[in-house]
């Protein structure tokens, strides 16, 4: 059943039980009587204050209510136009050509009302007032509250990015690391938290960043260079609820990292404000190759001398595994844990880079290294003389190749 059909056939039960005790009163005469008393009253509601709306939504014409407001008296049954409402059925015989006028018209209901010539009958008078009860009682509805305005803003604040503690500064209970685009939760007993945002923007007087992901994690914060406040909510909140009943985090400023916080995560948390840098040079929409090698260069060179050595390479690896880590909501443990392993995997992955790109076999990588072939892309454009070779034989020379470097690396391990 429709959402309206319940409200017309409330109105419409109204309306007979509102028309019942005058027909048994007045007998035969009872309807004519009754639908002149039902457009004298509309007729006087019009120069009453409209508390309902009706007039101003159209539910009353505006031709009849002067006609009726003009002679005060009851209209007799000549005076009074039939009623043809399509959907109920209902008929009278032929309709007589309307007047000059304006017509009553109803949402999503074929029936007019037109200027006076025959009285309605009581089931006609009844789904009249069937149409006009609902439609009253949904002007008086309270609308629904107005959504928090929201402006979309390019990162989180600089004064509330960086390092704040819960606790004492000699050993806080937790540690929030606020990047640019980022929020990592580091509590010292507990799983970490990692929302990288995906968007942020400002909800009164809070900067929401809002992650990736099906539940789109949020978190909110406000406060100035010294004092924050933040705001995690549950994922089934609505934006126009923000900040509901979830409580309000109070965090702090202190002179410095504690050693434990800083040998624990100092690496990671220097690797995930470096790739907000890299992904704004290298990924989508970037301006061009060489800005993503340059700005790789200015994380990833230490020492300064403009090449990248095994151990500036191990650095980045091993700052990789600790945001995996950390978006994996790894305890503590598990984060030590893993960056025991970024140190061997570090070096590992470092040195067959550094035997792979290394092209002057100085033992470091330069930015012409770097990007060799990667910023001179577009620029190849072959030979007219060149023929093309059976994939089916290039096929063959790169499996032979490969025999034969496994095999000259098998030898090495004896």
């Amino acid at each position: 059943m429709k959402p309206t059909l319940p409200l017309l056939a409330a109105g419409t039960a109204l309306a007979l039980a509102a028309l019942a005790p005058g027909l048994i009163a007045r007998g035969p005469d009872a309807p004519a009587a009754l639908a002149s008393e039902t457009l004298s009253s509309q007729a006087a509601s019009a120069h009453a204050p409209d508390s309902l709306g009706l007039a101003s939504q159209g539910l009353v014409s505006q031709g009849l209510v002067s006609q009726v407001s003009a002679q005060r008296a009851p209209v007799s049954q000549a005076q009074v136009s039939q009623a043809q409402i399509s959907q109920a059925g209902v008929s009278q015989g032929p309709s007589p050509q309307p007047p000059a006028g304006q017509a009553v018209r109803m949402p999503g209901v074929s029936a007019q009302l037109r200027t006076p010539e025959a009285a309605p009958s009581p089931a006609q008078a009844g789904l009249l007032a069937g149409f006009l009860v609902p439609a009253a009682v949904a002007q008086t509805r309270t609308p629904p509250a107005a959504a928090p305005a929201t402006v979309a803003t390019p990162a989180v604040p600089d004064a509330l990015r960086g390092a704040w503690y819960q606790g004492e500064c000699s050993a806080p209970s937790v540690t929030l690391q606020l990047t640019a685009r980022a929020a990592a939760r580091l509590p010292t007993d507990g799983n970490a938290r990692l929302i990288r945002f995906a968007e942020t923007r400002t909800v009164e007087n809070w900067t929401m960043g809002i992650g990736r992901g099906a539940e789109a994690p949020r978190i909110l914060l406000r406060g100035t260079a010294t004092a924050l406040e933040t705001v995690e909510p549950d994922a089934k909140l609505r934006d126009d609820r923000l900040p509901g009943a979830t409580p309000v985090q109070a965090w702090r400023r202190c002179p410095a990292a504690p050693a434990s916080v800083a040998a624990l995560h100092g690496e990671g948390v220097a690797f995930l404000a470096a790739l907000e840098g890299l992904e704004a040079a290298c990924g989508t929409g970037s301006p061009a190759p060489e800005a993503c090698v340059t700005t790789v260069m200015r994380e990833g060179d230490i020492s300064g001398d403009g090449k990248l050595s095994v151990a500036e390479i191990a650095r980045m690896v091993r700052g990789a595994t600790w945001l995996l880590a950390i978006a994996d909501e790894a305890t503590p443990e598990a984060v030590l844990a893993t960056a025991g392993g970024g140190m061997l995997g570090g070096v590992a992955v470092a040195r067959l880079m550094m035997e792979s790109l290394d092209y002057d076999g100085d033992g470091k990588l330069s930015s012409a290294e770097l990007g060799q072939d990667r910023l001179a892309f577009g620029r190849a454009t072959g030979t007219a003389a060149g023929r093309p070779l059976r994939m089916e034989g290039l096929q063959e020379g790169v499996a032979l190749l490969r025999g034969v470097m496994e095999g000259l690396m098998l030898d090495q391990q004896r």
